[in-house]
């Protein structure tokens, strides 16, 4: 089941969170204040996120952030139990019925190829690229599209 999210389901979506990104390609290991904190900090609005449940528990999830006229994906994720099934790519195709008439952004790795090819697939274009400069670690290129 497919529904958009509340600030009720933050337990729910910290879980996901921490299953999606457990073995992405740059470590990303926050504690609850700190997801909370990023997630505050860019604008997270749970009415226009999406989350996927089963069971009821969250597999899947896109926190979409709003400035304005302007959405940014701040994080889509799938548990590795659930990848591979479709599932990113309807809560995207839910988020752009949520969030239009908004531009609608978001940052992408390189090497996550999956991704990129998704998003692609989606319609989104690159518009330019960053680098992702941590210290002890390799550096990655991150692609802002829209």
């Amino acid at each position: 089941m497919i529904r958009t999210l509340t600030h009720d389901d933050f337990e729910s979506l910290f879980a996901a969170f921490t299953a999606a990104f457990s073995d992405y390609v740059v470590p990303l290991v926050l504690t609850r204040e700190q997801l909370m904190e990023m997630f505050t900090r860019r604008g997270w609005v749970p009415e226009l996120s999406v989350g996927a449940f089963d069971g009821g528990a969250m597999v899947a999830f896109t926190v979409n952030c709003v400035d304005g006229d302007r959405a940014y994906d701040s994080g889509t994720g799938v548990v590795p139990t659930h990848r591979r099934s479709g599932l990113a790519r309807r809560l995207m195709e839910t988020s752009f019925e949520l969030l239009r008439p908004r531009e609608y952004v978001l940052e992408v790795i390189d090497a996550n190829e999956r991704a990129r090819a998704l998003y692609r697939d989606l319609g989104f274009r690159e518009t330019r690229a960053l680098q992702c400069w941590g210290f002890g670690s390799q550096s990655h290129k991150v692609s802002e599209s829209q």
